[in-house]
């Protein structure tokens, strides 16, 4: 699919769904699940955020770890 079919079906979703803040899809290079937010899901994210790693960081391996099981 095309980026800009996707990106026209991203602006009808918003346009219709103005409780939604973003949309689960299936990665067009990944192939799983990937996760698009919304410009509007900015007030779900704290000002100041309790720590910040990056995901790669090995602090980080359980958490991520336990999470990717229990989501499957």
């Amino acid at each position: 699919m095309s980026h800009g079919r996707a990106q026209h079906w991203a602006r009808t979703i918003h346009r219709a769904h103005p409780d939604l803040d973003g949309i689960i899809y299936r990665g067009r290079f990944a192939g799983s699940t990937s996760i698009a937010l919304f410009d509007r899901a900015a007030d779900a994210f704290p000002a100041r955020p309790d720590f910040s790693l990056p995901l790669a960081h090995p602090a980080l391996a359980d958490a991520i770890d336990t999470a990717a099981h229990c989501l499957g």
